[in-house]
């Protein structure tokens, strides 16, 4: 992983967190085929009643005998398991 799991800094002058998790998943029907979990959550606060403004970006990335193919579309919101 690039990023250390949380990184801080200014955004236009507002403090924020990101921080990062990736994890990596063996496809077991397909040998060298690797699925690569990315989760990222960006924190800032606004100054807002309710607290820190947290977004939650998810993705897939498809790699082969060390060669990434790409990246998979997401599930539909209304997929099951999709929450």
């Amino acid at each position: 992983m690039p990023l250390p799991p949380v990184t801080r800094g200014t955004f236009y002058g507002l403090p924020f967190d990101v921080e990062v998790e990736c994890s990596e998943i063996d496809c077991v029907a397909i040998l060298g085929l690797t699925f690569i979990r990315v989760r990222v959550l960006v924190m800032y606060d606004v100054g807002l009643a309710g607290g820190p403004v947290i977004l939650e970006f998810l993705s897939v990335h498809v790699r082969h005998d060390g060669v990434i193919w790409g990246m998979l579309l997401p599930p539909p919101l209304d997929a099951p398991g999709c929450v």
